[in-house]
């Protein structure tokens, strides 16, 4: 069983951010599943995968990853308060 500490955590939000920011999600996910999957249901994380939900984040008080349906409509918005 493998732990996963705080900061790992953070340091995995922000880099999944980054991702997102660039437009690289799809890849971050791949390489990064068991540690988002602390963080996102893993129907999300497998939906995103499947090209049926995208994704947007912003960062102002709180970071919120916001995942959309091909209509736009947001299907899930996860928050995280995490310092920049």
């Amino acid at each position: 069983m493998v732990t996963v500490t705080a900061e790992r955590l953070r340091t995995t939000l922000v880099g999944f951010y980054s991702s997102v920011i660039n437009d690289t999600y799809v890849d971050f996910i791949r390489k990064n599943t068991r540690d988002l999957s602390q963080c996102f249901s893993s129907d999300v994380l497998d939906a995103v995968l499947n090209n049926d939900l995208t994704i947007e984040c912003n960062w102002n008080s709180q970071l919120f990853f916001i995942f959309k349906d091909a209509k736009g409509n947001v299907y899930r918005a996860y928050p995280f308060n995490l310092n920049k």
